[in-house]
Formats: structure tokens, C-alpha cells, sequence
């Protein structure tokens, strides 16, 4: 281009010189986003560090809930067998009281009989001592009359007490066989 006066092309402006003022805008803002980018990685460093700690509380917790349940388990497993023994403990105390009570009747049931004809004999003894004259005789019938029927007390007496047996292993049997339902 010709400079206006004497057409002699204009100078080509002189090179403008950058300086340290000219690139503090541009530092001031690299420096902001540096320090926005290194804040931005700091808190990224502290949620990565927070969700690793919950990761490995939650891998703790985990682990305990394991441990537990894996208590439980083996506690029931040995109440499982526990049980199974105090059954088979039970059927066979059941077992028992049955054959105890089968042979308390089967007793009780020759008792009777016998108290039976004892109660006979002494009806008969009563009954033929109004018969004896002979007082040496007489006397002895009169204690055996006697001892005859302390002893029929003493079986009668026998007789309940294995009734009441009967009766208690009855009630045993009851609150064995209770169990087996619930």
C-alpha cells in the first residue's frame, strides 16, 4: 500500500513486544483452572478413598454376616442332633414305662389273686375256729387267724401302692407322649 505522501509502501508496523502483563490474564486463568483441576482430584482422591472405605466395611460386614450365619448354622445342626438324641432317648424311656407298667399289672393282677385266696383262707380259718374246743389249738388258730390277716393288710396295702405306681408311670407315659406331639 502507498503511504499517502510521497507513495512509498507504509512501514509494516513494528512487531508488538509481548510482555509479562500481556500473559497475566492467560496465567491468572490457567493457574485458576489448575487449581480448580487439582481441587476437582483432591475430591475425587477423598470420594474414591470414602467409597473404598465403605467398600471395605461393607466387604467386613459381609464377612461378619458370614460368620454369623455360618454360626447359626452349626449351632442348629448341633441342636438338630441334640434333639434327634433326646428323642430317641425318649421313645426309649416310652418303651420302658410300658413294659414297667405292663409288668406292675401283671403283678398287680397275681396280688389280687393271692390276697384273694388269702381272704378265703382266713374266712375259712374264722369260720372252723368256732369249731376247735381244745384251747392249746384254739390259741394257735387265734394267732394264725391274726397273723393271716395282718398279712392280707400288709398285701392290700401292697396292692395300692403298686396302683399308685401304675397310676405315676400312667402320668409319665402321658407327659412322654405330649412331648412327641408338639
Amino acid at each position: 500500500e502507498a503511504d499517502g505522501l510521497n507513495g512509498a509502501p507504509a512501514p509494516a508496523p513494528a512487531p508488538k513486544v509481548r510482555t509479562l502483563e500481556d500473559d497475566v490474564p492467560q496465567i491468572s486463568l490457567e493457574k485458576e483452572l489448575r487449581e480448580e483441576l487439582d481441587g476437582t482430584a483432591l475430591q475425587q482422591d477423598r470420594q474414591s478413598q470414602r467409597v473404598r472405605g465403605f467398600q471395605d466395611r461393607l466387604q467386613e460386614t459381609m464377612e461378619l454376616k458370614k460368620k454369623v450365619e455360618d454360626m447359626f448354622v452349626m449351632e442348629l445342626e448341633g441342636l438338630g442332633e441334640k434333639l434327634k438324641s433326646e428323642v430317641e432317648q425318649e421313645e426309649l424311656r416310652v418303651v420302658s414305662i410300658e413294659r414297667l407298667i405292663s409288668k406292675f399289672a401283671g403283678a398287680l393282677d397275681q396280688k389280687r389273686e393271692a390276697v384273694e385266696r388269702d381272704a378265703e383262707l382266713l374266712a375259712q380259718m374264722q369260720s372252723t375256729q368256732g369249731l376247735v374246743r381244745e384251747a392249746a389249738i384254739k390259741s394257735m388258730m387265734d394267732k394264725a387267724i391274726g397273723d393271716k390277716a395282718s398279712l392280707v393288710d400288709v398285701e392290700n396295702d401292697l396292692i395300692d401302692k403298686m396302683e399308685d405306681c401304675i397310676s405315676q408311670l400312667g402320668a409319665e407315659l402321658e407327659e412322654s407322649n405330649a412331648r412327641f406331639t408338639k
